[in-house]
């Protein structure tokens, strides 16, 4: 429900998202998703060079997880909604909601989880404590 999330982005479906059927295509769920993840993180300042010290975070989509309940159609208004629900040494697990601005029907759900990789050593890395400070002040 709208209410467990502090943040959703809002946006307008295009024709160019759109199926034969005048529904939004199911991949383009991703896209929506991955930009609503990304006005989190700028709404929230997460990518403020303070909590990474060393080097700017690199994050990898480990799992993607959509469920769909209701078409949502070219021209329609949606929000969608995120948290992240899981903080682990080297990953976040995002959900996301999307529902139509003033209504509580449930659009479509998505779970995503990111990894933080060491980029020369291309293994998983831990978050830097201040990040896992800021995550775990918006929780």
């Amino acid at each position: 429900m709208k209410n467990e999330f502090n943040f959703f982005h809002s946006l307008r479906v295009r024709f160019s998202e759109t199926d034969g059927h005048g529904h939004v295509f199911n991949a383009n769920y991703l896209i929506y998703f991955e930009v609503a993840i990304t006005e989190y993180f700028r709404h929230f300042n997460l990518l403020n060079p303070d909590y990474f010290p060393e080097q700017k975070p690199i994050l990898y989509v480990k799992e993607v997880q959509a469920k769909y309940y209701q078409p949502i159609l070219f021209d329609q208004e949606i929000e969608i909604y995120v948290r992240i629900n899981e903080l682990r040494q080297h990953s976040l697990q995002f959900t996301l909601e999307i529902f139509f601005p003033n209504n509580d029907t449930l659009l479509a759900t998505g779970k995503l989880i990111w990894i933080n990789i060491d980029p020369v050593l291309k293994v998983k890395k831990e978050f830097p404590v201040p990040f896992i400070k800021r995550i775990q002040e918006l929780n």
